[in-house]
């Protein structure tokens, strides 16, 4: 199992653009390459599963300047937590596990901070 935290505020995966001519892209510009570059950075090491895995992610988004330092709240505003979750998933293809494919159970949340610092709780384990 490999279990770490990426700090900063999570980012989801955009849809794609589309060319005339039929090519996907997210611009080059996006904040999603940054975030999946801090994700592959974080990862303590390229452990590359082979087998099913499970993928646990906690989103702590940034809180509120109305919540009090301390406080656990669910967080049901924008992004939503699958898009979240999908930028994690694509992020580690290749670092934990050769491909996201492989994935048979997710396990994710979402809320606010109880910190001043937005972060990522990601584990990857695999399941025999």
């Amino acid at each position: 199992m490999i279990a770490f935290v990426v700090p900063g505020e999570p980012i989801a995966q955009p849809r794609q653009r589309h060319t005339k001519t039929g090519r996907n892209y997210i611009p080059a510009d996006h904040p999603i390459h940054a975030w999946k570059k801090a994700i592959a950075f974080w990862c303590p090491a390229k452990y590359l599963f082979e087998g099913s895995v499970e993928l646990r992610v906690d989103f702590h988004m940034k809180r509120p300047k109305s919540m009090k330092p301390g406080q656990v709240k669910p967080c049901t505003k924008k992004p939503d937590l699958d898009n979240l979750y999908k930028a994690v998933a694509d992020a580690l293809n290749g670092i934990a596990y050769i491909d996201d494919s492989q994935i048979i159970k997710v396990v994710a949340s979402k809320e606010y901070s109880p910190t001043s610092q937005p972060s990522a709780f990601i584990s990857v384990r695999e399941i025999h």
